[in-house]
Order: C-alpha cells, then sequence, then structure tokens
C-alpha cells in the first residue's frame, strides 16, 4: 500500500511538473505569434495628399480627382506582443505590402527607426510594387527591434505617371 501511494504521489508530481513547463513556454509561442498589422486606409495621410486620396473601407487609393500628385501615408508602429513592456522585443524579421499597381504606377513603403534622443533615423527596409499588378511584397530587416532605445514608422508612397492607373495599398505586416 505504501509503495502504490509513492507512485501515485510520483504522477502527480510528474503532471505538476508537466503542467508547470507548458505555461512556462506560452508565453514564447504566444511572443512569436503575435504580429504587427495595418490596413492602407488607417494612416496618417499628409497634407499635400488632402483631396486626392480616398480609401476604400480597408486600402488606400487615389480620388477620382485626375491627380498625378503623389499619396503619402505614415503608419505608427508599436509593440503588440505579449511581453509589452517586459524589455524584451519581438522576434520579427519581415515586412510585407499588399497591393495593386497596376501598369504606371507605383506603391512603396519604407520601415524607418527613430532615435528619440538626437532625431536621427534609419531605414531598415523597404519594399516596391512597380506596375506589378496584385501583388504581395516582403523584404528582410535589417536590424532587429528595439522598442526600450528607438521608434519605428512606416512610409507608405503611392504614385502614378497616368491618371487611368489606380494604385492601392491594402495591408501591412510585420512578423
Amino acid at each position: 500500500m505504501i509503495r502504490a501511494l509513492g507512485k501515485q504521489n510520483w504522477n502527480q508530481v510528474a503532471s505538476v511538473f508537466l503542467i508547470n513547463l507548458v505555461l512556462l513556454l506560452l508565453p514564447q509561442a504566444a511572443h512569436a505569434s503575435h504580429f504587427w498589422t495595418a490596413v492602407g486606409s488607417s494612416g496618417v495621410v499628409d497634407e499635400s495628399a488632402l483631396g486626392i486620396y480616398a480609401d476604400t473601407g480597408f486600402a488606400l487609393t487615389y480620388a477620382n480627382t485626375g491627380s498625378l500628385a503623389n499619396i503619402t501615408a505614415r503608419y505608427n508602429v508599436t509593440e503588440t506582443f505579449v511581453l509589452a513592456g517586459t524589455g524584451e522585443n519581438p522576434g520579427w524579421s519581415t515586412l510585407e505590402m499588399r497591393s495593386n499597381a497596376p501598369t504606371f504606377s507605383t506603391v512603396s513603403v519604407v520601415l524607418t527607426r527613430v532615435n528619440p534622443l538626437d532625431g536621427s533615423t534609419s531605414n531598415i527596409c523597404s519594399v516596391t510594387n512597380d506596375g506589378l499588378g496584385v501583388a504581395r511584397r516582403h523584404c528582410s530587416l535589417r536590424e532587429s527591434f528595439d522598442f526600450s532605445s528607438f521608434v519605428y514608422y512606416i512610409t507608405a508612397t503611392l504614385s502614378r505617371t497616368n491618371t487611368s492607373a489606380v494604385p492601392t495599398l491594402g495591408t501591412l505586416r510585420i512578423f
């Protein structure tokens, strides 16, 4: 009877150990699965594009004005992972842009890192859809994120050389 009780206790100890191990590893799994995302229409559009841009619910595009001026919008990149505020940084390595750039148009995005102490900037990734039609384009980040020391934003630019071309920025994602 003592032997059976000992074996039962061992099984309980092993079960508690496994449960704690799983709980310990869950934040790491959650950390790896959180992305930063934005729809094209959620950016802050430059004043120079007022009156020439439109949004289609989720996408940023040209309004039916006949303008050939560029549309520029900016997107603030923020921490989105479970461990926000802990000093740890996401393991993001890729910027993805989904867009439509028909012939005679371009959609491009640039991810920029800013040092808030001196205002210096560095571009760490850029993606362009230059007349490729509907496309999902990627770039690999040249630097890892460090939200404790820097801030980040994306600049998107839509341009066209013919008013029949209507480029569209659909989504942005960092993962």
